[in-house]
């Protein structure tokens, strides 16, 4: 299993993988055999696509690749609200239980301080329980969320929110979470995580999104960076006539992009800096790699 990055991890450090749309493939595999020298991977969500298959079946298929005490931290996906085929996020979250010290709702709505940083995660655009969490303006999750995110930065720690569905895209999805929350979201937090599209995507530092078209002054020289990476076991489409493309510095796909396979997102985060990277498995070829400093 190839190493995060090539750069030497702080020892005060702490490395996140993420990737999200999983499933059970030899490419899936080939995903969680990424993670030597990381210490939590969190599944942006579309976890198992276990079809008629129980959540512990993929559970137990996910731990004997990973081991029964490496931190698994699942954010529940459209496919997993329930009213499908391919499980319930409740189900998920049971089989591969938060081993961080999860606060709040674990699989839906809960975050994880991990010393230099504060991982958040939510479900917006999810019906789950009955309940749609759409985080507008004084709903009880956005009220939630903004606690949270101004707690973490009380604390110093950088800020990562987490989901599964997302606004902008090389893909494609359309803005499903909202252009309101994804720029509260930008002008708030440091990295911004989703699966959802089937393949890997980094934004430039972003301002602001406006969706369906690209607007320049949203890139500026620092501001948020949001990864979009779901190559965790689907394949890809993303095109460079998409409305959006000029929003992304890497972008990873079929067709006329040569380089390319399933892997991860990594994170090397320290008080002073974020070093991530894509992280391929088996025999993929595409890297990226950037650093983010206070």
């Amino acid at each position: 299993m190839p190493p995060p990055t090539t750069t030497t991890i702080p020892p005060d450090a702490v490395v996140i993988a993420a990737v999200g749309d999983v499933g059970s493939w030899d490419q899936s595999q080939e995903t969680l055999e990424t993670l030597d020298g990381t210490d939590v991977l969190f599944v942006t969500g579309d976890l198992s696509y276990g079809g008629d298959d129980p959540e512990e079946v993929w559970c137990d298929w996910v731990k004997g690749i990973v081991g029964d005490d490496y931190p698994v931290e699942v954010i529940g996906g459209n496919h997993e609200t329930g009213s499908g085929d391919s499980g319930f996020i409740r189900n998920h979250a049971a089989c591969l239980p938060d081993k961080l010290g999860a606060v709040g709702d674990y699989g839906v709505q809960y975050y994880v301080d991990l010393g230099p940083i504060t991982v958040i995660a939510i479900s917006p655009d999810l019906k789950i329980d009955g309940y749609q969490y759409d985080y507008e303006v004084g709903s009880d999750e956005r009220e939630w969320l903004e606690t949270e995110v101004f707690a973490a930065q009380v604390r110093g720690d950088w800020v990562m929110i987490a989901m599964h569905k997302l606004c902008i895209t090389a893909g494609g999805k359309s803005c499903q979470i909202g252009e309101e929350l994804s720029n509260w979201m930008i002008a708030n937090a440091d990295v911004l995580l989703s699966g959802h599209e089937h393949t890997y995507l980094r934004t430039h530092p972003l301002l602001c999104v406006v969706a369906d078209d690209f607007d320049e002054s949203c890139v500026g020289e620092t501001g948020a960076i949001w990864v979009i990476n779901g190559s965790g076991g689907r394949n890809w489409k993303v095109s460079a006539l998409d409305a959006e493309w000029e929003y992304f510095a890497a972008a990873m796909g079929n067709g006329r992009f040569a380089e390319w396979g399933y892997g991860t997102s990594q994170f090397i985060v320290t008080d002073d800096m974020i070093i991530g990277s894509y992280v391929c498995g088996g025999d993929c070829t595409y890297t990226d790699s950037y650093t983010i400093t206070r």
